[in-house]
């Protein structure tokens, strides 16, 4: 695998509007991620975060203004050094716990042994070894959703975005997943952008957040005070979070 591009910011939009017909989902929304820092994207259902979220990759197209990932002007180009939990969040249920990691790693790029043993690593490491062997059907639900994560950055990269990564878990694996999350820039340098709905965890102790209101930015939080700057992060990687 290439070595991974590094920018600061990793993600930049830019006065991004998104039309459906007369309504309008996204209005002129702007804002910078700096690197290797954790942003929460705070607003209620309807306002707008997945649209923004599927601009950023390219899933669709906005109506007008610029999005910058990576460096470059389409994600598309940057694919392999993007990590990504959607909404809709799935499994398949007859393969391994290891195996399904391992595969979306090799996705990404990595070969197939690289790619078993960062699977295994990182089921040790967040609790789920005894499960590798396993298939997914047998996990739960929490457990499942831990492995998704898992394969969203197994590949090690720049760029993080996870979609309601808290949707349905029970606080405790609310808890390791915010763990996950929280530790994983200082560990592996990614930036992390987190849609997610206003029932905000703790997020915004470990990073800054963002609110989004009928398509428009309302107030935004600066990062906690002593949250890296960003020129201290320069050299690592972005995570977004989407609720």
């Amino acid at each position: 695998m290439n070595a991974p591009p590094t920018f600061d910011p990793p993600l930049e939009l830019r006065n991004v509007t998104k039309f459906y017909g007369d309504f309008k989902a996204v209005d002129d929304v702007s804002f910078t991620l700096p690197a290797g820092s954790i942003c929460g994207f705070l607003g209620p259902n309807g306002a707008g975060k997945t649209t923004t979220i599927r601009m950023i990759l390219e899933i669709i197209k906005p109506s007008s203004g610029a999005i910058t990932v990576l460096g470059r002007p389409s994600a598309l180009e940057v694919r392999q050094h993007l990590g990504y939990l959607p909404e809709e969040k799935g499994l398949y249920k007859k393969m391994k716990t290891w195996s399904v990691i391992a595969y979306f790693a090799t996705l990404k790029g990595l070969s197939r042994s690289a790619a078993r043993q960062r699977s295994f690593e990182l089921l040790e490491r967040y609790g789920l070894k005894d499960f590798a062997a396993k298939t997914t059907e047998s996990l739960s639900k929490g457990m499942a959703q831990k492995v998704q994560m898992l394969a969203s950055i197994a590949h090690d990269p720049e760029l993080v975005i996870l979609d309601e990564p808290f949707s349905g878990l029970d606080p405790v694996n609310q808890q390791v997943m915010e763990e996950i999350i929280a530790t994983w820039p200082d560990a592996s340098g990614p930036s992390f952008f987190r849609p997610m709905s206003c029932n905000m965890p703790n997020v915004c102790a470990s990073g800054f957040c963002s609110w989004l209101k009928a398509g428009r930015f309302s107030t935004a939080q600066s990062p906690r005070p002593n949250a890296p700057s960003p020129a201290a992060c320069a050299s690592k990687r972005t995570t977004t979070l989407s609720r």
